[in-house]
């Protein structure tokens, strides 16, 4: 985890490596988790796109001692 919480301060501060590097580790647990649960591809590579944009959005929000 020491990967994600790294990025999550670099995210925090506006580096794109980082962003870049959520999606890019994340984007295929989200597709395979909406894939197995929306049984149609087209529906989870926009629930994966949907989910990830809001990530990204309210990271900003995020409490580390949660």
């Amino acid at each position: 985890m020491r990967g994600l919480a790294l990025s999550r301060t670099r995210r925090r501060t506006g580096d794109d490596g980082a962003r870049a590097w959520l999606v890019q580790r994340f984007t295929p647990v989200v597709f395979r988790y909406a894939r197995r649960m929306l049984r149609d591809e087209q529906d989870a590579r926009d629930a994966t796109q949907d989910t990830l944009v809001k990530v990204l959005r309210s990271l900003h929000r995020y409490n580390d001692n949660w």
